[in-house]
């Protein structure tokens, strides 16, 4: 009897320490959303749907909002409460963006559409930064680069329906090719990254008019 005794008593207190380490994950959990929920107060267009344990001990899956309309799906490694870092993240939603169509001689003109990048690089860019900062970096990020391209979505659009335009992939600086026939003209600008929250964010690659005459690069101020 005694023999079982000890057995039932090493049984329940097996099962108590696993109940036990359980419950301290369910808290520390607890405790990463409410700060996690705190940082988000801080930082304008941001909303956490939901966040819940990963597949791999010590891993959580966060999903959050950015503008009230782009979802994103952030990997987080939690060794501790003060050693938080970013595995991954993916956006989950539709990441095209595309402007009004425009239209010529009753024409209907293709849509200006821009791909958002991959979060990848701002992930690898995180990961120098120190606990936290990270986190708050790439959302940052993500929300700047969103409203730029949104913003350079409805500036093409406006400049395709006054010139005919050929848009190069965003890759680093973007290309853009416009002809003014009306001026025997054809212009190729660069759009750098911040294009076009930031003035000067624009250059003039090219400029070719009748005869071959191109003039040297120069920024285009205030753009």
């Amino acid at each position: 009897k005694a023999t079982g005794a000890n057995t039932d008593l090493a049984t329940l207190k097996s099962e108590h320490k696993i109940l036990q380490a359980k419950h301290d994950k369910a808290v520390e959990i607890a405790n990463f959303y409410s700060g996690l929920r705190a940082l988000s107060e801080e930082l304008r267009g941001i909303r956490i749907l939901g966040i819940q344990a990963g597949a791999e001990p010590g891993n959580v899956i966060m999903n959050v909002q950015l503008l009230h309309r782009y979802d994103i799906e952030f990997t987080l490694m939690l060794e501790h409460k003060d050693n938080l870092t970013i595995q991954s993240a993916k956006f989950l939603s539709n990441t095209l963006i595309s402007g009004p169509p425009s239209m010529d001689d009753d024409h209907e003109n293709p849509t200006v559409q821009i791909r958002i990048p991959s979060p990848d690089d701002l992930v690898a860019q995180s990961a120098g930064l120190r606990n936290g900062e990270n986190l708050r970096f790439v959302l940052r990020e993500c929300i700047a680069r969103i409203t730029a391209i949104e913003d350079r979505v409805q500036e093409l659009s406006v400049l395709q329906t006054e010139a005919v335009t050929k848009i190069g992939s965003l890759i680093d600086d973007q290309e853009v090719v416009c002809s003014l026939n009306d001026a025997q003209l054809t212009v190729v600008l660069r759009l750098a990254p911040d294009c076009p929250l930031v003035p000067g964010s624009v250059y003039i690659d090219q400029l070719v008019g009748l005869g071959g005459f191109e003039p040297p690069t120069s920024p285009l101020s205030g753009v």
